[in-house]
């Protein structure tokens, strides 16, 4: 039994409190003020961590034939033991059904939400499609979980709306950042790029330097997204840009630096310098959000000669 709730991957739920973010955006930006109810709201993790968990079932066991050429997979419980396929369906349409039911409590928005996480993962693990085998479209796909997320959150809050496309636009490129940063630390624990694609058929494709030029563009765009996002509701949220820009070079230099917390990002916590330069990120918007500097508007408004 141990073997099969490993491949649910409980340490993994972690990832899900960036659903906080889309309810932290959507009473922020509420039109009046709000009561959180913070039932709906667990509800809504909840559905996500079930959803996840459901996702990360079918991807271990599908997976386990190639995670045995990964030198890290290769110690899963779906590589090292056999596990059943009956088994393996049963627990993910327990923990989908579960899923559903439980987001269905908090809101109809909601459960629609949880349905396109869980056929995206179907669209990105199981052949004749699996997408997690084409370099570059896996990428988008996959990070476009992080904006489910968000959206989430925000519909946990605003049922009713949808939240700022700026923020859609944000979340997805920031996921695909790191899942390309994810993938150029990867491919360096390879030995030999014939081994990466015996691992994966995307590594037929990819290289380092691709790696880097595909985090580089998602970079960009993230910044042109956190641009407009700080422009349109707040000049002075402009003032974290730069240390944002920071945050995402040091992210960047896991990927060059072959560092686990890049291949596994729940395990970002324990990178300090992150961590720290996060947490000052988000006391400047505090700030920012409360402290007014006419000064900036210059930067929005257009010259007159």
């Amino acid at each position: 039994m141990k073997r099969y709730l490993s491949i649910a991957r409980l340490d993994n739920w972690s990832k899900n409190l960036s659903m906080l973010g889309g309810a932290g955006l959507a009473y922020l930006l509420a039109d009046k003020p709000l009561s959180i109810d913070w039932l709906i709201l667990i509800k809504g993790m909840v559905a996500l961590c079930l959803a996840s968990s459901a996702n990360y079932t079918i991807n271990e066991y599908i997976d386990a034939r190639f995670d045995r050429f990964h030198p890290i997979k290769r110690k899963r419980a779906g590589v090292r033991e056999k596990l059943s396929g009956k088994v393996v369906a049963g627990q993910y349409f327990i923990l989908a059904i579960a899923a559903l039911l439980v987001s269905y409590s908090a809101h109809l928005h909601v459960v629609l939400v949880i349905l396109v996480y869980l056929v995206g993962a179907w669209f990105y693990n199981i052949p004749p499609v699996r997408i997690k085998d084409i370099a570059y479209w896996d990428v988008a796909l996959e990070s476009s979980n992080y904006p489910l997320r968000i959206l989430v959150g925000w519909l946990c809050i605003l049922p009713f709306s949808f939240p700022p496309s700026s923020t859609i636009l944000i979340a997805w490129t920031v996921g695909a950042f790191m899942m390309s940063v994810k993938r150029l630390a990867e491919y360096q624990v390879f030995k030999k790029p014939s081994q990466a694609a015996a691992y994966r058929k995307a590594y037929k494709t990819y290289n380092v330097k691709k790696l880097i030029l595909a985090s580089f563009v998602y970079a960009m765009l993230s910044s042109f997204g956190i641009t407009v996002f700080l422009l349109k509701y707040r000049i002075e949220f402009i003032l974290t840009l730069p240390l944002i820009s920071v945050w995402f070079a040091l992210y960047l230099g896991l990927g060059l630096g072959k560092d686990q917390i890049a291949i596994y990002p729940e395990r970002l916590l324990k990178q300090r310098d992150l961590v720290m330069l996060s947490v000052i990120i988000l006391l400047l918007l505090i700030i920012a959000a409360k402290v007014d500097l006419p000064q900036l508007h210059i930067l929005y408004q257009p010259l007159k000669f």
